[in-house]
């Protein structure tokens, strides 16, 4: 190896040592799984957390060096060639301006409360006071009037004194979802799950990052714009706030997550549903250049539903706002950490890039054939979604 391809992976193989040991909150996190999921041992869970700094990342950083000696590229699950943990999310979130900041503060020490019960899992965790806290959530939102709903489906909250900024929570029934899952006891989506037969106890103290995965996407689509200095998809930035009195440690239940509000914006989901004129039209028009960065975006953020989280503002401005992962992850491998978090980041590429053609070619041929040319000239990443596999069904003919 030349010495100058040495020193291009120098960096990463000093991160190597210098990140391989996780603080105390890893190992307590750890530990409350291992008491939610009694079948575990301590040393299973710990294979399926990847080393901050593993094997596959210097694969990756060698592999890159010889093919571009001036820079190496981030895997999967990287940002700025560091990767995305619960331990490493916090100092990698973006930092809000003095006014925004101001403002949240202001905000968040007076409505802490109203916060915590709806960032926190029911006490005690039963069937009843789950089911009990899906409607208290409601009913505090409908009741709250500093606030306004964004979304039929997550705690997506506006208040009504700011256009700053938005609080975006997960809602307690994906929550749940997720929790369910992550815990091996099914999921909900199969028609022959049975609720009832989930063990409440199993879910106590598992942490999740759903709304929390919205700053990691949110870095990894960051990273990529600048690189690829995009022309056509914007985004608005995500950050971390702790909810006054929580624990400290990262995760779901601790913090909330406030985006920097894009006034007259519209998704395609809500365009479907009260606008479909505008919804056909806006698919069909989509530049051959945003068709680019939609790919881009999909591979390298892993944004599983796209299709329908791309939007509009007033001013024709395409933008994609809501980028939380879906039910379907486990804590134990977050942010796509490990084999099995590899797997899942390849998932939900994959599904991103199917679900944006089924739009297309319902709307429009001629726009599905140029999205299905865009993912095809990738030859290298779409022959691996073959060898595993998991080649989108719209490539297959």
């Amino acid at each position: 190896m030349k010495i100058k391809q040495l020193l291009a992976i120098l960096p990463l193989l000093i991160q190597s040592f210098t990140f391989a040991k996780v603080n105390e909150s890893r190992h307590q996190s750890v530990k409350e799984m291992l008491l939610a999921q009694p079948e575990q041992k301590v040393s299973d869970i710990k294979q399926n957390q990847q080393p901050v700094l593993g094997p596959n990342v210097l694969k990756q950083a060698t592999r890159d060096a010889h093919n571009n000696d001036e820079k190496v590229q981030s895997s999967h699950n990287t940002y700025q060639a560091v990767p995305i943990t619960p331990e490493t999310i916090k100092k990698m979130a973006p930092k809000m301006s003095a006014e925004l900041k101001r403002a949240v503060k202001a905000w968040v020490a007076v409505n802490h409360q109203f916060l915590k019960e709806l960032v926190t899992p029911p006490d005690p965790f039963t069937h009843e006071t789950r089911k009990d806290k899906t409607k208290t959530i409601t009913a505090l939102i409908a009741a709250h009037n500093g606030v306004k709903s964004l979304s039929d489906f997550n705690y997506v909250l506006k208040p009504v004194d700011t256009d700053l900024f938005l609080i975006k929570i997960n809602r307690w029934g994906s929550r749940m979802a997720y929790l369910v899952y992550a815990t091996d006891q099914g999921n909900v989506l199969d028609k022959d799950f049975d609720v009832t037969k989930v063990d409440c106890s199993k879910l106590v103290g598992v942490p999740t990052y759903q709304h929390i995965s919205n700053v990691a996407h949110y870095l990894r689509l960051k990273e990529l714009m600048e690189q690829k200095d995009f022309k056509y998809l914007k985004t608005s930035p995500f950050y971390l706030v702790h909810v006054p009195g929580q624990p400290k440690e990262i995760c779901d239940e601790n913090y909330i997550t406030v985006q920097e509000f894009v006034p007259t914006f519209v998704d395609l989901r809500a365009l479907q549903k009260n606008d479909l004129a505008r919804y056909t039209s806006v698919l069909k028009n989509l530049p051959s250049g945003l068709l680019e960065e939609m790919y881009q975006s999909i591979k390298y953020a892993a944004l599983w539903d796209f299709h329908i989280e791309l939007g509009v503002t007033d001013s024709n401005e395409y933008y994609i706002l809501d980028l939380e992962e879906p039910i379907f992850h486990k804590p134990q491998f977050f942010y796509f950490q490990g084999n099995e978090g590899y797997q899942r980041y390849l998932m939900d590429v994959r599904d991103g890039l199917q679900r944006v053609a089924d739009d297309l070619k319902k709307v429009d041929e001629a726009q599905f054939e140029r999205w299905k040319k865009v993912c095809a000239s990738d030859v290298e990443f779409i022959d691996e979604l073959k060898n595993k596999k998991m080649l989108p069904e719209y490539l297959k003919a």
